[in-house]
């Protein structure tokens, strides 16, 4: 493949991850990639990278809601114990 085509195709890719690429654009990445098995490569350690990033964007995000979570639970608990000791 030549270069230039191989440029617009990893565009296309970038474009394709972020859900950007419209029907045309991802019909030509089809075709480009059906014939440069350097492009198939690239795209798949793209594929590789998101997903790696996907999973620790995942975790990450787990831990600071569980974060979140025990912090508000913590500020209701003496809340709710005022009240009971308090009475109805």
């Amino acid at each position: 493949m030549n270069p230039s085509s191989c440029d617009r195709a990893r565009e296309w890719m970038s474009d394709w991850l972020a859900g950007d690429l419209s029907m045309d654009e991802q019909a030509s990445l089809e075709a480009h990639l059906s014939g440069c098995d350097s492009c198939r490569t690239v795209l798949d350690r793209l594929l590789l990278q998101d997903r790696a990033l996907g999973e620790m964007v995942g975790a990450s995000l787990s831990a600071a809601l569980e974060a979140r979570v025990r912090q508000a639970l913590a500020s209701i608990a003496p809340v709710e114990a005022t009240r009971k000791s308090v009475g109805p």
